[in-house]
């Protein structure tokens, strides 16, 4: 009996690539052919799965708020402090930043973000899903943050939502800026600063 391990194991393989050059090249500039190349599959088995690259882009976008969820969620330990598990977040971005400098000689940024830069405006699927992920995002810093002002490791007098939103953009714009200059030293610059202005500590 014929199992569909095999088909599943391509569709993964199909979005691994995907993901992978939709990040480091952007969605305009891969085409189907070099997808296929890189994947090692045939058209006939990408028309299988996908029946047009929009519906690929949209299979990539809703993996990467997923995994991206995942990740976020996995610095939420029940023990941690809410300033803690925002300090991991931030440190995640910088060794990712890390990461691929060291393998590729560049930061790549936020899969995420990265996407939406490019086709939010034009796109409405995109624009729409980074929409939904970003909210989802901004809702876990801000009760990262709250629960930080609960515990006494962040000033009380700091606004949770506003805050959140603040931090979110901070992030997004290391993601540009990595990409920009391709440096993650300043990317750590940055994200020190943005914890010493916007999660003071309670003075003692």
């Amino acid at each position: 009996m014929q199992t569909t391990e095999p088909s599943h194991l391509t569709r993964e393989k199909i979005l691994d690539t995907a993901q992978s050059l939709f990040q480091s090249q952007g969605y305009s500039a891969v085409g189907i052919n070099r997808l296929c190349l890189d994947a090692g599959v045939v058209k006939g088995s990408f028309y299988h799965f996908f029946p047009s690259k929009q519906a690929l882009l949209s299979a990539v976008i809703e993996r990467n708020r997923s995994q991206l969820m995942d990740e976020l969620k996995s610095t939420s330990e029940p023990e941690n402090d809410g300033r803690k598990r925002i300090l991991a977040q931030l440190s995640a971005v910088l060794a990712s930043a890390e990461e691929h400098k060291n393998a590729s000689g560049c930061v790549l940024g936020c899969r995420l973000g990265s996407l939406a830069s490019e086709l939010a405006v034009s796109n409405e699927t995109v624009r729409t899903a980074s929409t939904h992920a970003f909210t989802e995002w901004q809702e876990l810093l801000e009760a990262d943050i709250e629960a930080g002002i609960g515990s006494g490791s962040i000033t009380a007098t700091v606004n949770p939502k506003a805050t959140a939103v603040c931090l979110l953009a901070i992030i997004q714009g290391m993601s540009t800026l990595g990409r920009s200059f391709n440096d993650p030293v300043m990317l750590a610059q940055i994200a020190r600063i943005a914890v010493k202005r916007l999660l003071p500590v309670p003075a003692h």
